[in-house]
């Protein structure tokens, strides 16, 4: 038996060594069994690649350690199954679910149903598992522990039985079957002339015992790690405790290359000095490899355009790069996103978890519905997906939507059940909006309900059965069944739905197995439904092996070891970024870890991990950094990066930011280059038929892009359609009869004018409980008519009180049909608070109203045959109609207008100065001329809310020169005359109200010019 352990910095030839006694060995015994163990799949394919180079690679086996296990496994005939993601998380579920029942939980209990909770378990044991912790000794290591350990001790021997007691092993539990194997038979790797341990730079406590058993069996063992023995460098330290732990585990004879580092200048200068205390002599870089860059999205940018330059100019093969990332989730993204653009193929050394998929992502939304009672969001996004037929079109969805607006239908399918009982006996057709307060539409009057409601039962269908008990297999069974009927495996395409629909079969096929293993019983949907989330958390959505070839390599900076490339890109050197910052595990603090050998969570030695990194690249390096925070804020840079930055003159280092002017034949993608010649006001490429198509399309974007920057708006994509001019006029022609609301939705904003009134659209908003503005004013203001109109003496408080209640029932019971909305818990409290602000206003109105008596209510003109209002505009007339609230009289025969308000916004003399409430005064003329009623000496606003009048009242107003109700009349014609310009000639500008725009405007989710009101 001979153990030979090989240190040298890194890239100063470790790997060649082990290449060179392969060589030799063959040359004396060419068919000699060997043995290469290496970390991962993309190291043994490197290895394997510089021993094809060399030859000699016969009987030479290159793999991971797991590879090692099943091979002497299988050479004695053992054979243990080893569990599934899926029956693993089961199997974890169950030894929670029956310790509990034994009353051995108490600290775990209030998250033992988590799935939070079981990932965490797993991890826990794996961890154990991995440094060859026995269950017996950490029972006995938590004997006098707090109760938080004993429990998870107590887990973990309940986790081992069962898995003894199944006959199956957990992934981990591997390496113990093959110890265990070897111990019973000394010969059992004999075989095996020499073993070649390379690329590792630690050994977890497993892998040593396994190493130590194999050392006494096989005839050579050769292990390699980074580093110089006795050294003190920051950067030597982690490597330290590994060779002292080896040479105490198990003796080598260590031996020392003294090669120089084979790097470029500048990675051989950071190997020398990186971290080291003291100053050391600046060197000029050949070229800026620092870059600092807006964001990590661009930073994932500059680095795929950086390998993209070297493989177009260099003729760098995309399979000699990599990037090494700080955080892969995070980066990942970014990746994906700029390497479609850029057309640069990559592949992760990690592949993305199946919940990733756009296509499991719907397909769990779709099963999540139940347990949340069916939200309205999530039921119309199911809907909409594109990998379900619910047998229901764009239109049909969209008219679901709009039942689910009206009805306010928040969650559940009971209010949907509501709604359609209230909306078939709601009003067809609203008709005219004859004021802002009572503008209540209905989209759905030309919609066929029924119809749309039979069409609607296949959504339902899917999850008539969900209350039977079923066995998981049967559970499985009623998935693929539901997916069939919704024709989900028909309708997804491209090769990455394809993956994970593969990848979705087996992961339901791990759970039928996990029942058979485990044995079925009877279990509710949520239950099946946790179980499956957690198992397809555990399932990864591995990469085409198409995507591997002549590709990118990306993996996390801490897995950067042994492989080396032409190219390598380190991304993300900003504070917090890497090193990582560190937080204890909420199992196993710092002192269990460092009483039963675990690795440390905090003060890891992530130099070290640095140090490996930059050393993997044979010829071009680069360093990545965002240097603002997504929130904008300075990122400080990495003590890394400003080590490494020390080390060289500032031209190493280059700041990229967005308003940098950069030559178009950097560009990395066709839309980039379009970017950019935007920015330049120049496209260099005119010989290029397609850039220059796309070029002139964007030159009419920036006509567009410009308008809409203009203070003042005036052209055609501003709102000035007076090329349409005839179309308006004849439109709106003196005939036509319009409302006070129309006109002062012009005068607030012309382009809410055209949207609202000429497009016709009208505002999409979510559903929540409660009644809108519009329903509250319809309400309030029928209650306040009929307590008037039933009073038999109007000037009597206490009768107009009394009465108050019972019409406000009556209104009450009848608004939901009428009003188009369908009750909830909320209405209750609601009705309450009107009757209560109803009783406040009906007092204030009687202290305002002495002198007064109400002669009418709710006096229609230019409606249901009764005369228009004709204003006399000198050059033609123009046609009115609405519906006064209530009309008041005083001794001498004088008029007063009140119109009803629950809100109390634009109700002051400068609303009406402006034009945006001109309602009052065209109330006041259709009093007199229209209904004849006499002459108007008073009129307000009533804020029904505030119980009391608008600062605004007819008989104050005044306007420079103009007074009283003959000044508000003069006013509200001018403003007349100019919106019926403005109208006919088509200027319909976006322009926001002084005080912000309303919020029912249609316009609001696109309207560049929207200022929100507050």
């Amino acid at each position: 038996m001979s153990i030979k352990l090989i240190l040298a910095p890194a890239a100063a030839g470790k790997t060649q060594a082990c290449l060179q006694r392969i060589q030799s060995l063959h040359e004396t015994e060419p068919l000699a069994p060997v043995w290469v163990l290496v970390p991962d799949a993309q190291n043994a394919a490197y290895f394997r690649q510089r021993l094809s180079r060399i030859g000699g690679g016969v009987s030479v086996n290159v793999g991971t350690f797991r590879a090692l296990y099943v091979d002497l496994l299988e050479r004695q005939g053992l054979f243990t199954p080893v569990i599934t993601a899926a029956l693993e998380h089961r199997l974890v579920n169950q030894i929670v679910e029956g310790a509990y029942a034994a009353d051995e939980l108490d600290h775990y209990t209030a998250i033992r149903n988590k799935p939070g909770f079981i990932g965490a378990l797993q991890d826990v044991f794996s961890e154990l598992r991995s440094a060859y912790i026995s269950p017996e000794r950490f029972l006995a290591y938590t004997h006098i522990s707090p109760p938080a350990k004993q429990e998870l001790a107590r887990l973990y021997a309940r986790f081992i039985a069962q898995l003894e007691a199944i006959g199956w092993i957990d992934r981990d539990g591997q390496i113990w079957e093959t110890i265990a194997a070897l111990e019973g038979d000394p010969q059992g790797a004999s075989h095996i002339r020499l073993l070649i341990v390379d690329g590792f730079t630690a050994f977890a406590g497993a892998r040593l015992a396994f190493l130590k058993q194999l050392a006494s069996q096989v005839g050579e063992v050769l292990i390699t790690l980074p580093g110089v023995q006795g050294s003190s460098r920051a950067v030597d330290r982690r490597t330290r405790a590994v060779i002292q732990t080896l040479l105490n585990e198990l003796s080598p004879m260590v031996s020392e290359l003294s090669a120089t580092p084979h790097l470029p200048p500048e990675s051989k200068h950071l190997e020398q000095h990186i971290l080291e205390p003291g100053e050391y002599p600046k060197i000029q870089a050949s070229s800026p490899f620092f870059l600092e860059t807006q964001n990590q999205g661009e930073e994932a940018r500059e680095a795929l355009r950086w390998v993209k330059r070297l493989h177009k100019r260099h003729g760098v093969p995309l399979s000699d790069c990599a990037l090494f990332v700080s955080h892969l989730e995070t980066y990942r993204p970014h990746l994906r996103a700029a390497a479609d653009e850029f057309g640069v193929k990559i592949y992760f050394s990690h592949p993305d978890s199946l919940m990733k998929s756009p296509a499991v992502q719907s397909l769990l939304n779709l099963l999540e519905m139940p347990p949340e009672d069916f939200t309205t969001r999530a039921v119309i996004n199911t809907l909409r997906s594109p990998y379900f037929d619910f047998g229901l079109d764009e239109k049909d969805i969209d008219h679901l939507e709009l039942v689910s607006q009206m009805a306010r239908i928040v969650a559940g399918q009971g209010q949907w059940t509501e709604a359609w009982e209230m909306l078939s006996a709601t009003r067809r057709d609203a008709g005219e909006p004859l004021d802002d307060e009572r503008q209540v539409s209905n989209p759905l009057r030309d919609v066929d309900l029924t119809a749309l409601r039979q069409q609607f039962v296949r959504f339902w269908q899917v999850f008539d059965e969900i209350e039977t008990p079923r066995t998981q297999t049967e559970w499985v069974a009623w998935l693929e069944s539901t997916l069939a009927h919704l024709q989900f495996y028909n309708l997804l395409s491209g090769e990455r739905d394809l993956e994970a629909w593969q990848t979705l079969g087996e992961t339901m096929r791990s759970l039928i197995l996990s029942e058979q293993v485990l044995g079925g019983y009877p279990v509710n949907y949520e239950y099946f439904l946790s179980v499956l989330v957690g198992a397809v958390q555990g399932a990864r959505l591995d990469e085409p092996r198409e995507a591997r070839r002549n590709a990118v390599f990306i993996s996390g900076i801490q897995h950067a070891a042994a492989s080396r490339f032409k190219a390598v890109a380190l991304l993300g050197f900003s504070e917090g970024l890497f090193p990582v910052v560190e937080h204890p595990d909420p199992f196993l603090d710092e002192h269990t870890r460092v009483d039963l050998g675990l690795d440390p969570q905090l003060g890891r030695e992530q130099v070290n991990i640095f140090y490996q990194a930059f050393a993997r690249a044979d010829r071009y390096l680069l360093f990545t950094r965002p240097y603002l925070t997504e929130h904008g804020e300075r990122w400080e840079a990495s003590p890394y990066w400003l080590s490494a930055v020390s080390l060289f003159e500032k031209e190493a280092v280059q700041k990229i930011s967005p308003n940098r002017v950069r030559p178009q034949a950097e560009a990395a993608s066709p839309q980039e280059l379009l970017f950019w010649a935007v920015q330049q006001q120049n496209l260099h490429y005119k010989d290029d038929d397609e850039l220059v198509s796309s070029w002139k399309e964007l030159a009419l974007a920036r006509t567009i892009l410009n308008a809409r920057r203009m203070k003042v708006p005036q052209s055609q994509y501003e709102g000035d359609l007076s090329a349409l001019a005839t179309t308006f006029k004849a439109t709106y022609s003196p005939d036509h009869t319009w409302s006070a609301s129309r006109f002062e939705t012009y005068a607030t904003c012309p382009h809410q004018f055209f949207i609202q009134n000429l497009l016709k659209l009208e505002p999409k908003e979510p559903p929540e409980l409660g009644l809108d503005a519009a329903q509250v004013g319809s309400i309030l203001h029928e209650v306040l008519e009929k307590v008037y109109r039933a009073a038999e003496d109007i000037t009597d408080l206490d009768a107009l009180l009394a009465i108050l209640e019972d019409h406000a029932a009556s209104v009450f019971a009848q608004a939901p049909h009428k009003e188009g909305f369908r009750p909830s818990p909320l209405w209750e409290v609601e009705k309450d608070q009107f009757i209560g602000m109803l009783r406040k206003t009906i007092e204030a109105l009687y202290t305002e109203s002495l002198g007064w008596t109400p002669i009418r209510f709710e006096e229609k003109f230019g409606i249901s045959n009764t005369p228009d209002l004709v204003l006399d505009l000198e050059t033609e007339e123009v046609r009115l109609r609405g519906l006064i609230d209530r009309v008041d009289r005083n001794e001498l025969g004088g008029l007063r207008i009140i119109d009803y308000k629950t809100g109390g916004s634009n109700l002051s003399n400068k609303d009406l100065i402006s034009g945006q409430r001109l309602q009052m005064p065209i109330y006041a003329l259709a009093a007199q001329q229209a209904l004849r009623l006499g002459t108007v000496e008073e009129g307000f606003y009533w804020q029904i809310r505030a119980a009391k009048p608008s600062y605004f009242k007819l008989s104050k107003f005044k306007n420079d020169e103009l007074k009283g109700p003959q000044g508000a009349y003069m006013t509200t014609l001018n403003h007349i005359r100019r919106i019926l310009e403005g109208v006919r000639s088509g200027q319909f500008p976006p322009i926001a109200p002084r005080d912000g725009c309303p919020s029912y405007c249609p316009a609001v989710q696109w309207c560049w010019r929207y200022q929100p009101r507050f």
